[in-house]
């Protein structure tokens, strides 16, 4: 009988080192990138419209070229929202997480994305704390920067800077309608 009580209370502490261990995890404070510069961009700009299939295709070859030395643990699907798939780690196994976020062209050509909805396996967990995961543990472009208080991902696009120099600005990016316009700009040609 001694032997029984001496594992039951072995196995209790286990449990409640491990419940401390997480909570103590969840609740670190953590390190806040600022919000990337509004600033605008000057220079020759060229009009592009798409659609969600081609913009999709072109977002998953952007973030496999820029993360590859990465193991990347998420992808962006553009449906009707911006969604984001990932796998976050939790007691030491894999949690598929989606979230989904509503994107809002800002006055700058700018994204703020807004989000509507979240699913951590069938784990109901407050969306802040979510993001602040995320934020920390997934590898993200400078020019992207996670606001887990407001629950957005602010995306300043006139930031992103592709190889052969352009910038990026939104102007429409409807997904219901399937509706993106954005324009190229090359800000070494000036008009």
């Amino acid at each position: 009988m001694k032997k029984w009580k001496t594992l039951f209370f072995s196995l209790l502490c286990l449990n409640i080192i491990l419940v401390l261990v997480a909570v103590v995890a969840i609740f670190q404070p953590i390190e806040q990138r600022q919000a990337p510069s509004k600033e605008e961009v000057n220079g020759i700009e060229l009009g592009v419209v798409g659609d969600k299939k081609n913009l999709n295709a072109l977002i998953d070859k952007y973030l496999k070229q820029e993360f590859a030395s990465d193991a990347l643990a998420y992808n962006v699907v553009l449906n009707d929202e911006v969604e984001v798939y990932g796998t976050i780690v939790a007691f030491g196994r894999d949690v598929d997480i989606k979230m989904t976020f509503a994107p809002i062209v800002q006055k700058n050509g700018n994204l703020v994305l807004e989000q509507t909805g979240l699913s951590v396996g069938a784990l109901p967990l407050p969306v802040e704390t979510v993001l602040k995961y995320v934020n920390n543990h997934f590898p993200m472009p400078e020019w992207v920067s996670i606001n887990p208080k407001k629950e957005s991902i602010y995306v300043a696009l006139n930031q992103m800077e592709l190889e052969n120099g352009f910038r990026v600005k939104a102007e429409k990016f409807d997904l219901k309608n399937d509706e993106i316009s954005i324009k190229l700009i090359d800000p070494s040609v000036q008009p």
